[in-house]
């Protein structure tokens, strides 16, 4: 639960506080968003349960240690009372206040910015003590520009996702809200340039992050490129996002090379600090696993003369591994010598020896002899590369 939690709560700090399985390489978390059927549920130790309601309330209800309840019907129409202190936080949007007035004062400014919006939730669910997670939609027509990535003037409907933690009396103490999509595909791509207006914004929010992939697994190279085109000059920031670095992950994997250029200019210089970082090593790897060994060879030069600590890194190695799979030959045979007088420890390193095995696999005859002359020296490193094969 409390990772879920801090999920939600990332924004693309520069380096985030949770695992970084919080969304897959191909999917994402895979949760339910349909209606679930009508069940009781009881977590040990909340301040509440999740009980039968009827069909006024949305069927699911909150029944708190202390007698309140509260109904999805009551999240829709916004009466659960907030706590003194309470924050509210919307990343897409990036609107993000503290205390019931500001709070009050905001939801106010949204009534009359969306004018026939409607809320329907649809699930509900506990995921700690004092923290449940609301499923839903919301539909209307924004009349003011409140949110960039929704039409102006047009109606639109979308989902979304909402964590709420309460106080020991039933109040909200903290309301965490993301979009997590338009309703509908097709709508999503009606609304590009919305999109495209904030896709910094987006690419590093929980819910926005996972939008932009979808769309851009479904659109043509030229819409790809026009919504992402605002994230030009901030790739730093993007790839060191838990949230961001999929959606550039994504870009990668799907744009033609001359696309990308970008995205390799604004990594050179810091190439070898990429590679240490938990995000950013996952956008080094894709770059060197789809572009062109020519575009990628600048980032290869730049991390010849750190490929031993590298190689030793847990995430640096997989960088390693994916510039001496697909750099040309000079590079792989360079940085092969700069390993050798290190090769015997590199290869009792759990790390690096994943390394050492990439040279042995992947990167020539020549570089192969140069790295089993330097471990047939000793006894330990014959023994070693009768272990990894290779000898």
């Amino acid at each position: 639960a409390r990772r879920r939690w801090a999920d939600m709560l990332d924004d693309g700090a520069e380096d985030g506080s949770f695992a970084s399985e919080t969304q897959s390489d191909s999917t994402h978390d895979g949760r339910r968003t349909e209606p679930r059927e009508v069940r009781e549920t009881q977590t040990q130790a909340a301040n509440f349960t999740v009980a039968h309601g009827s069909e006024d309330d949305g069927l699911l209800v909150l029944a708190f240690a202390n007698g309140r309840k509260a109904s999805l019907r009551d999240f829709c129409t916004g009466s659960i009372e907030y706590a003194e202190s309470v924050e509210m936080h919307m990343p897409d949007a990036d609107v993000k206040c503290q205390g019931r007035e500001r709070v009050l004062e905001l939801q106010m400014q949204y009534s009359q910015a969306l004018v026939d919006m409607e809320m329907v939730f649809t699930d509900l669910e506990i995921v700690g003590p004092e923290t449940c997670e609301v499923i839903g939609t919301c539909a209307g027509t924004q009349l003011l520009n409140l949110f960039p990535m929704l039409p102006v003037g047009k109606a639109f409907k979308c989902t979304t996702r909402t964590m709420v933690k309460f106080d020991e009396f039933g109040r909200i103490l903290h309301k965490v809200t993301h979009l997590t999509g338009y309703a509908s595909l097709s709508e999503e791509l009606a609304n590009i340039d919305n999109l495209a207006s904030c896709a910094l914004r987006l690419a590093c929010s929980w819910g926005g992050s996972r939008m932009l992939q979808r769309v851009l697994g479904s659109t043509d190279v030229t819409t790809r490129k026009r919504l992402l085109e605002n994230l030009r000059g901030h790739v730093w920031q993007v790839a060191g996002s838990a949230n961001g670095n999929y959606v550039l992950q994504d870009y990668i994997a799907t744009a033609p090379p001359p696309h990308i250029a970008f995205v390799l200019d604004e990594l050179r210089g810091r190439a070898e600090a990429a590679a240490r970082h938990k995000f950013r090593c996952r956008i080094m790897e894709r770059l060197f696993e789809c572009c062109p060994e020519d575009m990628t060879e600048p980032l290869a030069e730049e991390l010849l003369g750190h490929i031993v600590a590298l190689s030793r890194h847990s995430f640096g190695n997989f960088v390693v591994q994916g510039m001496l799979k697909s750099c040309r030959l000079e590079i792989r045979i360079a940085a092969t010598c700069e390993m050798a007088p290190e090769a015997l420890k590199m290869a009792r390193n759990p790390c690096a020896r994943q390394v050492i095995q990439t040279v042995l696999l992947h990167c020539g005859v020549e570089a192969r002899e140069i790295l089993t002359q330097a471990l047939s020296s000793v006894p330990a490193g014959l023994a070693l590369l009768r272990k990894l094969g290779a000898h």
